[in-house]
């Protein structure tokens, strides 16, 4: 059984792996108490906790920190800051660093969190590290890892930009072969893509043996296909992959340098792409991100960045972020468009199900009208919310984060997971310790919390 925020794949992807063990919710909450279990110094211990969280059997949590580490490397021309750890967390709040990467040939800015196997080896992506280009990625492409359980870390493909692709930010899934699958969210190609990017980015495939190929490489909205890739895949009981793409769709704009609004995509075992849905900006969203999450009836639910109306929440007339539903017969329904201030803006990262129909997720931006000084939202009011949507479509903010000024996080957009007593576990990218040795910005280097009904 593949169990990841909720979703239950069965089939090719199944029982190769011991995730996060956590249930389902078994029902909606209401407003929820917020623990802090950890905040990252900015230190050794990591800076920038991104990714997802799973769980053991134990109630351990492992997570990825793209920031900290070897404080010695240089992480994506980001001096003195660290190239990033693989972290473990106990149920009383002791971090342990597993692994702290160290650039090249090594990876660095784990992205996207980690699986695990039956053996209890980990396996993820870097967005940069490995192999150097000098017209592309000079510290590094990205990479995909194993680590073992007693800590021993072992770079299965190192991407050389171009052809291959580079920047694999959304992590892999495995199959009962042991195939690994991800995205990259530039290369294929070397033609720009509406950018100053080369390649619109890829699907991939890599062996167990190491070898990679590509099911998939993104052309972008001139060819009314998708372009850049950023969230995990995820799968069905018949080997099709799902996944989004930031981009195209389309030659319209959305407000950004890049062609279309992005995309859901399907792609069969054989590589044959079908857009599932292409955004169109306004009610209709924009800039998908995150991965999908899919129900028993087929149907797909995400978010998306931007859309839903055409409000500045901070960035501009492009709107604060949507959640959707696609019907397994492809008609696309907004569930919830938000507003902003105290309804929360820019929803990322995976969302979360449990056996109601209820979906848990979380916002970036928003929550209050009060800045937390994000270096790249310098406009964008409030530190983020947890919020659930009902099966019957009515939103709830169960937490609204407060910063480092208030001893909390900032900047949700990993994704949530939970236990079988409906306790939320997840992370945020800044908050926690004031003033630590890397954050973003001036709030802090992040935070692991728990919340409870």
């Amino acid at each position: 059984m593949f169990r990841t925020n909720g979703l239950t794949s069965t089939g090719i992807f199944g029982g190769a792996l011991m995730l996060a063990t956590f249930l389902p919710l078994a029902g909606a909450q209401a407003a929820s108490s917020e623990k802090v279990l950890y905040e990252f110094k900015g230190q050794s211990d990591g800076d920038f906790p991104s990714g997802v969280l799973i769980a053991d059997g134990a109630g351990n949590f492992y997570g990825t920190a793209g920031y900290g580490g070897d404080l010695s490397c240089k992480n994506n021309n980001r001096n003195g800051s660290g190239c990033g750890v693989i972290f473990k967390l106990t149920p009383t709040g002791t971090e342990s660093v597993l692994h702290a990467f160290t650039g090249l040939p090594d990876g660095s800015g784990p992205a996207g969190g980690l699986i695990a196997d039956s053996a209890g080896n980990f396996y993820g992506t870097t967005a940069n590290g490995g192999i150097g280009e000098e017209s592309f990625c000079k510290t590094g492409c990205g990479t995909v890892f194993r680590l073992t359980p007693g800590g021993k870390e072992k770079v299965l493909y190192a991407f050389t930009a171009g052809t291959d692709g580079y920047g694999p930010v959304g992590g892999v899934i495995v199959d009962s072969a042991g195939n690994l699958y991800g995205t990259t969210i530039d290369g294929g190609s070397n033609e720009h893509c509406g950018s100053d990017s080369f390649g619109c980015g890829t699907v991939f495939k890599l062996t167990a043996g190491g070898t990679e190929s590509l099911l998939h490489v993104f052309m972008g909205g001139s060819q009314s296909d998708g372009a850049f890739p950023a969230g995990r895949l995820i799968s069905d009981s018949s080997g099709n992959l799902y996944g989004t793409t930031g981009a195209g769709g389309s030659t319209d704009s959305c407000g950004t340098a890049w062609e279309g609004c992005g995309t859901v995509f399907k792609l069969t075992p054989d590589g044959t792409e079908t857009l599932l849905h292409a955004f169109a900006g306004g009610s209709d969203g924009a800039y998908p991100a995150g991965a999908l999450i899919e129900d028993g009836s087929g149907n797909l639910y995400g978010t998306t960045v931007a859309g839903g109306s055409s409000d500045n929440c901070g960035e501009g007339a492009h709107g604060c972020g949507t959640v959707f539903k696609i019907s397994s017969n492809g008609t696309e329904t907004i569930l919830h468009a938000f507003a902003g201030g105290s309804d929360g803006a820019y929803p990322l990262g995976a969302l979360f199900t449990d056996s109601a129909g209820n979906l848990y997720g979380e916002t970036g931006a928003g929550g209050s009208t009060k800045t937390c000084k994000l270096g790249l939202l310098p406009k964008a009011s409030g530190c983020g919310t947890v919020f659930e949507i009902s099966s019957t479509g009515t939103e709830t903010v169960l937490h609204v984060f407060k910063g480092s000024k208030a001893s909390d996080g900032a900047y949700p957009g990993a994704g949530l997971i939970a236990d079988s007593a409906g306790n939320l576990y997840g992370s945020t990218a800044g908050g926690g310790v004031a003033g630590c040795a890397g954050g973003i910005g001036t709030v802090g280097c992040g935070i692991v919390f728990k919340l409870k009904e």
